[in-house]
Order: C-alpha cells, then structure tokens, then sequence
C-alpha cells in the first residue's frame, strides 16, 4: 500500500520525508515517479492535470493538500465513488485569524489613508476607530470560519455570521443563506471565508457593497471567484467601498496589468493569509491513510452535493 503525492506546482519532498518520518512504514511517492500504481491507496493533491488519478485502479481516498476542493470536484475523470477529503488544520485556522486581525488593525488604523498620503507627502491625523466601531460580518463558518467569528468576538468586536444554514455560536449573532443584504446592511466589513461553489460565485458584487454600513471594507480570503472585481472598483470610485484586503483572485498570480494593483484603496497579497504547514498536513494525511487501512472513513470527508 501506498501514497502518491501529485502536484504540477509543488515541491512535495519535505511533505514525503515529514509522512515517512511519522511512519517508516508507509510507501510515499512523488508524482509523477510512482513505482507501482497497483500499491496506491491514497492520493495526496493540489493544482493537479485531469485524469492524473485515473492509472490508479485501487485509490481508495483523494486528499486534498488544502482547504480547497473545487478543482478536484470539478475534474469529471475522478470517479464518483472515491471519497475526497480537505485538509482542515488548527493552523490553518489560527493563521487565518492573524491574517484578519492585521487586515482589521490596518482598517482601525487608516492604514491605506496613511500610505497613500506619505506617498503624497501629506500630513492628515485621522481618529483611530475602536473595536466596539466596527461590526464585522464573517461570511463562512465552516471550522475556520466559525473559529475566526468567535476570536474576534471575544476581542470585543460585534460579529455576525452568515452561512448556507443557520448556525448557533457563542457571541455571533449568524444569518442563513436567504437573510445575505439583511446580514450585510448591519456590517461595515465583510470578510469572506467562503468555499468556492456555485452558489458563492461573484456573490460580493456592487448590490451587496451598498447595502453595507458605513465606512465599508472588504477582506477576500476566501476564494477569488467570489468578488466580482469591476463592481469593487465602482465601488470603490463612489465611495460605497472605502478600502479592499485582498489574498485571493479570480486568475493568480494577479496579471501585473490588473487595475488593482493601481487602486491606493487596495492591499493586495499573494494568496498568504492561510498556508499549509508541511509537518501538521503529513500528520493529517499519515491519521487519514491509518484510518482507511483500518477500513475507517477518513476525517474532513467533503459533501460532493454541496461542493465542500
């Protein structure tokens, strides 16, 4: 029995020294030098070519070497049958909270006023806004999302939550999917933790941007399909958006002629605000590769029906 990690763009060395590290025991090869395709049990990707599982007649799980899973849900050569699992870990979670703590802390502070007056040489103090100011609305409670809300919450800001269901947290004040503008016209920021479905695509558009409170922010850390990037930057130019953190985009790396990269409005990063750890992902994938040895489901199983 085996795994075989498979990835057009990364480097999964470390990743196979960290599994065989944790058990000696297991075999782990490295796409696309795999010595027995018949061994492969599991399948360890990101960012892969359609049909790349196909010569693997025995898979019995795909594990996902991030949070996301639409690629491989949208890859019509992986059979129905085998199970798909997200890599969900606790530092995932805490990095994404840091991550909008910063983005919430630069907002508080005017930090795309001040840098974009120092570039103009411009003297202006602005009030610092308090936490009780702002009321933040966290769009997605999955694990992440959920952890993310109930953080912030008990940092003293006011949150809400919005997600497909309803759901019941500690200090959150959550909407369902059908209350999206009610939930919106009680926030003046907006952070997306959403996952990539049909559902969610080009949701942050110019009707919800003017339905939010005043002043209005945007943190896209979810997926780049969601915003729809000419409604943020009319937004923008009519003041019903007054600022943009944005770590992911529809197309990335983002095309060096886009016209965010212009816009003083807007802090862009190169898709950081939660990265994979190498030896927490190796942990997850040695656990869920006992688990289906031991003829155990996997953790972290993605629902095809809902698309996460």
């Amino acid at each position: 029995m085996a795994i075989a990690l498979i990835s057009t763009n990364r480097n999964f060395l470390e990743l196979q020294e960290q599994i065989q590290g944790l058990d000696p025991n297991i075999q782990v090869d490295i796409w696309p030098r795999i010595k027995a395709k018949e061994a492969v049990r599991m399948g360890v990707c990101w960012n892969i070519p359609e049909h790349a599982l196909s010569p693997y007649p025995n898979l019995q799980l795909i594990q996902s070497y991030g949070a996301g899973v639409a690629e491989l849900l949208e890859d019509t050569s992986i059979p129905a049958h085998i199970p798909i699992a997200r890599m969900s870990l606790e530092s995932l979670a805490t990095d994404m909270l840091a991550y909008i703590e910063w983005a919430l802390m630069d907002i508080r502070h005017h930090g795309l006023f001040y840098r974009a007056n120092q570039s103009a040489a411009t003297w202006a103090p602005k009030d610092t806004l308090r936490h009780q100011d702002l009321s933040i609305g966290v769009m997605g409670l999955g694990n992440i999302g959920s952890y993310v809300s109930q953080s912030l919450a008990a940092q003293g800001y006011r949150v809400l939550g919005w997600s497909r269901s309803k759901k019941e947290l500690p200090l959150v004040h959550c909407f369902e999917q059908q209350e999206l503008h009610n939930f919106a016209e009680q926030c003046n920021v907006l952070v997306s933790l959403l996952p990539n479905t049909d559902e969610t695509q080009g949701l942050l558009d110019l009707e919800l941007f003017k339905s939010m409170l005043k002043p209005s922010f945007i943190i896209n850390a979810g997926r780049g399909t969601q915003l729809v990037d000419e409604d943020l930057i009319y937004a923008l130019d009519t003041q019903h958006i007054q600022g943009a953190y944005l770590d992911v985009f529809m197309k990335e790396p983002l095309a060096q002629n886009h016209h965010f990269w212009n816009r003083k409005e807007v802090m862009i990063t190169p898709h950081i605000a939660a990265k994979t750890r190498v030896a927490d992902a190796a942990a997850l994938i040695v656990e869920n590769y006992s688990r289906i040895s031991s003829g155990m489901p996997a953790q972290f199983l993605v629902d095809r029906r809902k698309g996460y």
